[in-house]
């Protein structure tokens, strides 16, 4: 019974619904569809009509913003170093290339001239390794090789005659040498003998003698007052060397008579030892001169001349192309380092990146400066405003749209300006697009910090059927006008194109000079007769002020504009923008 009783309700309901919806739909009258028939009875409706004309219109999007500089840096050295000098203070206007600030250069300058020392050292090994050795080595190299290949030949070949006479006559003469050594040393262990100190002392005696002499002359001379001086002076210089020789003749005698000193038999023994030395060389060359080679002996030779063989090979090339490309790449390196410190060097002097003007000075005389620590901020004086534009308008806001600029600072004025750039991508939080737009006389009125109203032309039509926007009806999500011809208005379906304040754009659906219903069209049903407000005929335009009638088609020749904001910034009049507004559809 519970589920009966449900769909009895249920089916209620529909048929109620289904009821109210034929009324409402009843209600709209013949007026919601084009080609209903006329009210009964002929009663005719009070209108205003207005004609459509043809002219231009445009649509205007308003935004605002600031005006800010199309460059700005924070300008800082690529080196480190102490600031020397500052050739410019906040508000000095600078070019391009323009002297900003100069560094210490002193440890630069060093840093330059110890590249060019590296790169001096590294330019010599190059020129060393491509040069090779040098004659004289080759030369020597040379002549060890002829010498090694002549052993060779002797060791297979044997000693000739003169070979044998020359190895023999320098065994004699090592014998001799080592007889006379021998002597030597026997007589030094045998002194003083009699006849060494009998000469010794002869020698000793002379010299007595001779000083005696001397002596005896130079008292004679000097003692005869008539002599000159320089005979006096001679005669004592004769004794002076008369008793030098008497004292080298007693260290004579006295050394005799001592005998041989340690140090002397030890020099002797030496000699003897080195006699004995050459005389078992040159008897053991005679002795192998005279022997038959062995295959050790020929194969000695052998690897004495290879070797000899090799090493002027390597004199005549040092240097393999490893060396070559080795020493070619440390005179690269050497160079980019100079190369390098060059340019720290040059940029010791911080130049101006591009015109401008100085905003800020971070850093003064004195102060020491780096790539992490700006001098100062230099901005461009070109200047542009950035724009936040909606997602949808972005598509209608093309780079090269004209634009126009009004600021606080100049009222009245209008800067004429394009757009610059759009942004590929929006912001992900406010789902905006930067615009930037640049004025067109970039002559310093226009300084960062302004506040500016930015007024961009987005669609233009210089040639279209306008109807005033009171006019329009939206009935069923269509756009409708109600046409007055013969004393009946008809309703025509239009097509909305641009818009402003005042007027639409009908793409379609009427032509310009017909006669449109601006007033009393909310009662009006296609096809009902009107009268027109004023006592005008249906076919007459009302009068203009000053009782010209408007003729179909005349109107102005400038462009109206629809000015639109942008959603949630207040233009310059204190008017908000709406958001979600679409450009050619009635608001």
């Amino acid at each position: 019974m519970k589920l009966w009783r449900l769909f009895w309700l249920s089916l209620a309901g529909s048929l109620l619904a289904s009821a109210t919806g034929c009324a409402q739909l009843a209600g709209l009258g013949s007026a919601a569809q084009p080609g209903a028939p006329a009210r009964e009875g002929g009663r005719a409706v009070t209108v205003s009509v207005q004609p459509a004309r043809e002219g231009p219109i445009a649509l205007v999007l308003t935004y605002s913003g600031s005006v800010q500089p199309i460059s700005q840096v924070s300008v800082a050295p690529k080196s480190s170093g102490r600031i020397e000098k500052l050739a410019v203070d906040v508000g000095s206007a600078v070019k391009a290339g323009d002297l900003l600030a100069r560094l210490d250069r002193a440890t630069l300058e060093a840093a330059v001239k110890q590249a060019e020392a590296n790169l001096a050292v590294a330019q010599v090994r190059l020129a060393s390794v491509q040069a090779g050795s040098r004659p004289e080595e080759i030369a020597q190299a040379e002549a060890a090789l002829a010498s090694a290949k002549a052993r060779l030949a002797q060791v297979k070949n044997g000693p000739t005659a003169a070979d044998l006479q020359a190895a023999e006559s320098a065994v004699t003469a090592a014998q001799s040498a080592l007889q006379k050594a021998q002597t030597d040393l026997l007589k030094l262990k045998q002194m003083p003998t009699d006849d060494d100190l009998r000469a010794a002392q002869l020698d000793l005696d002379k010299a007595n003698n001779a000083l005696y002499a001397a002596q005896a002359n130079r008292d004679g001379v000097c003692g005869n007052a008539r002599n000159p001086k320089y005979q006096c002076d001679s005669a004592q210089a004769s004794v002076a060397s008369a008793e030098t020789a008497v004292a080298q003749a007693q260290r004579a005698y006295d050394r005799t008579k001592a005998g041989a000193r340690p140090e002397d038999i030890g020099v002797a023994e030496k000699a003897v030892a080195s006699a004995q030395a050459q005389l078992q060389s040159a008897q053991a060359k005679l002795a192998q001169l005279k022997a038959s080679p062995t295959p050790e002996d020929v194969a000695i030779a052998t690897a004495a001349v290879t070797q000899a063989e090799n090493q002027l090979a390597l004199k005549k090339n040092p240097y393999t192309d490893r060396d070559l490309q080795s020493a070619q790449a440390q005179v690269a390196q050497a160079q980019a380092a100079l190369d390098s410190a060059k340019s720290q060097l040059a940029e010791a002097n911080v130049l101006a990146p591009f015109d401008g003007v100085v905003t800020q000075r971070l850093l003064s005389e004195g102060a020491l400066a780096s790539a992490q620590m700006p001098l100062l901020v230099l901005v461009s004086q070109a200047v542009e405003v950035a724009l936040a534009v909606e997602e949808g308008r972005v598509g209608i806001v093309q780079p090269g749209l004209a634009t126009t600029l009004t600021v606080p600072t100049y009222p009245g004025q209008v800067f004429p300006a394009k757009v610059a750039s759009v942004a590929p991508g929006a912001d992900t939080k406010t789902h905006t697009f930067v615009v930037k737009v640049t004025p067109d006389d970039q002559d310093g009125r226009l300084r960062p910090g302004m506040f500016a109203e930015v007024k961009v032309t987005a669609q233009q039509q210089r040639k279209a059927v306008l109807v005033p926007k009171e006019s329009v009806v939206d009935r069923v999500g269509k756009s409708y006008v109600f046409v007055v011809a013969d004393g009946k208005a008809a309703l025509r379906e239009i097509k909305v194109g641009l818009s402003d304040d005042q007027q639409v754009e009908a793409a379609s659906g009427v032509a310009a000079g017909e006669m449109v219903v601006t007033a009393g069209q909310a009662s009006l049903n296609d096809g009902d007769g009107v009268r027109i407000a004023g006592g005008a005929r249906p076919d007459q335009a009302p009068a203009k002020p000053g009782g010209t009638p408007a003729q179909p088609g005349q109107g102005g020749d400038q462009p109206r504009q629809r000015s639109e904001g942008a959603p949630g910034k207040p233009t310059q009049g204190g008017q908000s923008g709406q958001p979600g507004a679409t450009p050619g559809v009635p608001q």
